[in-house]
């Protein structure tokens, strides 16, 4: 087995900024080989459940590398690619309908989709609208996920690329999964907040710590993504750090557009080893898709509340 590790660099909490961190437990990372553990804590000060040991910046894009699923998309999947690529449009659907429900897009708009790996969700959502359709992530995207018509860039907050600053202000924004990557979140939705158009939007979603799913899978929980995920937050949390950067709340809900499901499939993955990359993926699809059928009405359904997901939606003060 080929076992790495990574510089560390240690970090104090991503909301309040306070060094009075009380260990909540140590763990091995998540679908990845490496030959070490990683320090979550509670802050004292604020009670944000962060990330301690950060993997150094200059090293991050080892954690998100050609094997990395939600870059490779679909064809991971091999001959199951197809049903796969259905999901995946049912979630960016449904990611649509969620924006919105918020407000109407137009031609004249710019949307900034935060962390967008494939942006897919921002080719549908500029598809069905018309807007101007942006997406930023913190490491090159393969070949293969380009979208005529949409441009993404790649750089970490606060070294936004100088195309994304160009394109403000913005109608939305969006943060699919990627608040609790970022290492500075306040900063982030900061600089974002003074970027928006009058009457913008932002839609976050992001796991919930204090949902079922992660009661009943502990450390194993994909919640944690451990190293990825340098902030998890509770529905408390969360509220503290878009209030802290200046973000009025419109509406907070413990839902999600990801299935449930695909937090427990994660976990286990995770628990008998599964490596992608490492094993073929689709020799695991059979059990996922089996799985998915049998716990369809608890985990199934993307409208289940308080099964490990939340969305938040936000406007400018």
């Amino acid at each position: 087995m080929d076992e790495r590790r990574l510089p560390i660099t240690y970090a104090a909490c991503p909301s309040c900024g306070a060094d009075d961190g009380e260990t909540l437990f140590e763990a091995p990372a998540q679908l990845i080989d490496l030959d070490q553990r990683f320090r979550f804590a509670t802050c004292r000060q604020c009670g944000l459940v962060y990330l301690v040991d950060h993997v150094d910046a200059a090293a991050m894009g080892t954690l998100y590398d050609a094997d990395y699923p939600l870059h490779r998309g679909p064809a991971l999947w091999g001959p199951f690619a197809r049903f796969v690529e259905d999901d995946n449009a049912r979630v960016d659907a449904a990611r649509v309908a969620r924006v919105l429900s918020q407000t109407t897009l137009g031609p004249d708009d710019v949307v900034l989709d935060v962390g967008c790996g494939r942006p897919t969700f921002l080719e549908a959502l500029r598809d069905r609208t018309g807007c101007r359709a942006i997406g930023i992530d913190a490491v090159s995207l393969p070949p293969d996920a380009a979208v005529a018509g949409i441009m993404t860039a790649q750089g970490v907050p606060p070294d936004w690329p100088q195309e994304v600053v160009e394109a403000a202000p913005f109608s939305v924004v969006t943060m699919w999964h990627a608040l609790e990557h970022d290492p500075q979140p306040v900063a982030t939705l900061a600089w974002l907040r003074d970027r928006m158009r009058l009457g913008g939007v932002a839609v976050i979603e992001v796991p919930d710590l204090e949902g079922a799913t992660a009661r009943w899978m502990g450390k194993r929980w994909p919640g944690w993504h451990t190293p990825r995920h340098a902030s998890v937050f509770t529905v408390e949390t969360l509220r503290a750090v878009v209030e802290r950067a200046g973000w009025r709340v419109v509406a907070h809900e413990r839902t999600g557009t990801l299935a449930p499901f695909v937090l427990v499939a994660l976990g286990v993955l995770d628990a008998v080893g599964f490596r992608f990359g490492r094993h073929p993926a689709p020799l695991v699809f059979p059990v996922w898709a089996l799985g998915m059928a049998l716990t369809w009405p608890w985990l199934g359904r993307r409208t289940r509340a308080g099964m490990g997901l939340q969305t938040i939606v936000l406007r400018p003060e």
